[in-house]
């Protein structure tokens, strides 16, 4: 059986490619407005590369004087004088070779820098639904080869190009006016050259996007497989994974082949058609030479001049591929920076009252967007109908088996997702008219599994690195009960955190989370299964962190252990996307309803009981 069974090709989720003559435009103008943004820079290295192709022009010039005016008539007064221009020439070549090196690159790194700040500031505006269809290893290519394909286009490409297109331009008027028919004679070969490049145009820009789409896929496997190695390794499936990875791995690989192949073609053709027009001017030159229309001078500066007149046409047909790989890549990135977050502030926003952070769920209906871009089945509703309220410093625990509609309810409220139906209200405005900052400060989450980021644990806490209170995070580490662990780190709370927190065990994560919850002093706490994955000691910390901060502000708990929520004001049963029971934990027992059977499946510890409770169907 084929190794490749397993793999089925997924499809982008970005927009679909334009057609050619339109993402050209598109592209080459945002790429002019990044040049024009270091334009000094760009003036430098033109002027320097303009001295670079004067000196370079210079020397065949020289050396037909060389030849005809003193070593061929045998006059070898004033041969110094041209030897040491000849020498200056060519130091001045080289300096211009350095200056053009330093600044080239030094515009291909800023424009880098640029871009990668402006799509990074855009991805992190995007709304969740983007991150539900774009896998993070194809976000990451944007970031890294996209954008480094545009880097070599600016520090190897844009502005050579202008610096082979003057040398070209010289070597063209210097030719004519030296022997208009000998040049004549050298241009034959151009214009098959020029129908070859224009032959291979679509062909090569096909090539590249095709390059770039394969590559985003690769990272996207790999970030994938690597990120749940673990999963990989207990259930054996190496094989499996690796015949998937191979699969997108021998994709690109094809791919970078035909682009390839193009890239040779024409690298092949300019280095024939130069070979070919030194042999037609030494043939045609030859007889010119012995009829005495030509000097041996002219002829070697001819020579020299073909040399370098195919030199750019090199340069241009490398660059050409160069040039057809960044717009490939820029093509990408602008389709993403036009990609617009499904979740805005509103124009003129709202602002938020004074209040204890009063909610009301009126109607809200929700169904998960599609992630293939709606082409297929249509998703089941995640709410259906459902209306709550919660008021201000009361604790109202969620409760449901899993994918009743729980965790949707939270990311409803915190607007990672706009509501289909229905209103939500926070202190009576609805949370569509509230600016987003404002709102997510007010609305403070904890999550069952905390993400911690590299750097320290005051910046954890507080991930504003511009401002740094360290009186606010000291307060809220210590009212959540953080502060005496973090202090026996070895720094205290400059101590590293590592990737993903791993240096710390998850009850510490935890906290640092409650902490970094309690620093914007929100007017809603919601934990969302915050003491799920800890030991019982570390939930009872947590317990007690947890009590301290339910005092100062409106709390919802999503949980599965009903142990845990046991002592909320009230308690708001889902099933299927519903409300199906409200009340107190008392209350709903006497219902003998869905809470009943939910407990009934759980002993005092929150664990589930015997085989045949787990069996009971709801």
């Amino acid at each position: 059986m084929s190794a490749h069974r397993h793999y089925s090709e997924p499809p982008e989720s970005l927009k679909t490619p334009r057609p050619l003559w339109l993402a050209d435009r598109a592209s080459l103008r945002w790429l002019a407005r990044h040049l024009l943004g270091e334009r000094l820079l760009v003036l430098a290295g033109l002027v320097v590369l303009a001295l670079g192709a004067l000196f370079g022009l210079a020397q065949p010039l020289l050396l037909k004087t060389a030849l005809d005016d003193h070593i061929i008539p045998g006059r070898l007064d004033g041969l110094e004088w041209v030897a040491l221009l000849f020498a200056l020439c060519v130091a001045g070549q080289t300096a211009a070779a350095f200056g053009e090196t330093w600044f080239v690159q030094l515009l291909g790194g800023r424009v880098a820098c640029t871009i990668r700040r402006e799509t990074f500031a855009h991805l992190q505006g995007l709304s969740a639904s983007f991150y539900d269809r774009n896998p993070v290893g194809r976000l990451m290519t944007r970031l890294t080869g996209d954008v480094e394909a545009i880097h070599e286009l600016f520090s190897a490409g844009i502005i050579a190009v202008f610096a082979d297109l003057f040398t070209f331009g010289g070597i063209v008027a210097l030719m004519l006016y030296l022997n208009w028919r000998l040049a004549l004679v050298s241009f034959v070969v151009v214009p098959p050259l020029a129908a070859l490049v224009l032959f291979c145009q679509g062909p090569i820009r096909e090539a590249f996007r095709d390059v770039r789409a394969r590559l985003s896929r690769l990272n996207g496997t790999l970030q994938e497989n690597v990120s749940g190695m673990d999963v990989v390794q207990v259930h054996l499936a190496e094989g499996d994974r690796f015949a998937h990875f191979d699969a997108v791995n021998r994709s690109h690989r094809e791919a970078c082949l035909r682009s390839i192949r193009y890239d040779a073609i024409l690298f092949s053709a300019v280095e024939a058609g130069g070979s070919v027009a030194v042999a037609l001017v030494i043939w045609h030159g030859a007889s010119s030479i012995v009829e005495g229309a030509l000097t041996l001078g002219v002829l070697a500066a001819f020579i020299e001049y073909i040399a370098k007149f195919f030199a750019p046409l090199r340069d241009l047909s490398a660059k050409y591929t160069l040039v057809q790989s960044a717009l490939a890549s820029a093509e990408r990135i602008l389709d993403l920076l036009r990609t617009q977050p499904e979740v805005q502030s509103p124009r003129r926003p709202a602002l938020l009252p004074s209040g204890g952070g009063h909610i009301l769920f009126n109607g809200v209906s929700f169904t998960y967007p599609s992630l293939d871009g709606g082409n297929g089945k249509a998703n089941l509703p995640a709410l259906q109908n459902v209306s709550f309220e919660i008021r201000p410093g009361e604790v109202v625990a969620l409760v449901g088996a899993t994918g009743s509609g729980k965790t949707t309810v939270i990311k409803l409220l915190h607007r990672l997702y706009d509501l289909g139906e229905g209103r939500i209200l926070l202190d009576g405005v609805d949370i569509r008219a509230l600016d987003l900052n404002d709102l997510r400060r007010a609305v403070g989450v904890v999550i069952q599994d905390p993400f911690l980021f590299s750097g320290d644990v005051a910046r954890n806490i507080f991930l504003d690195e511009e401002h740094l209170p360290e009186e606010e995070i000291k307060w809220a580490a210590q009212l959540v009960g953080a502060d005496d662990f973090i202090r026996r780190l070895p720094r205290g709370y400059r101590t590293p955190v590592g990737e993903r927190g791993v240096n710390l065990s998850q009850g510490e994560r935890q906290l640092i989370a409650l902490a970094r919850a309690a620093a914007y002093r929100p007017r809603v706490l919601v934990l969302d299964e915050a003491t799920a994955n800890v030991d019982p000691i570390t939930e009872a910390r947590i317990q007690a962190a947890i009590g301290r901060m339910m005092g100062r502000t409106t709390t919802i708990v999503v949980a599965h252990r009903l142990s845990t929520i046991r002592r909320a004001d009230r308690i708001v049963v889902f099933h299927k996307g519903e409300v199906r029971e409200v009340g107190t934990h008392e209350r709903l027992l006497t219902q003998r309803g869905i809470y009943e059977k939910l407990h009934r499946l759980q002993d005092g510890d929150g664990k589930f009981g015997g085989q045949d409770q787990k069996r009971e169907k709801y």
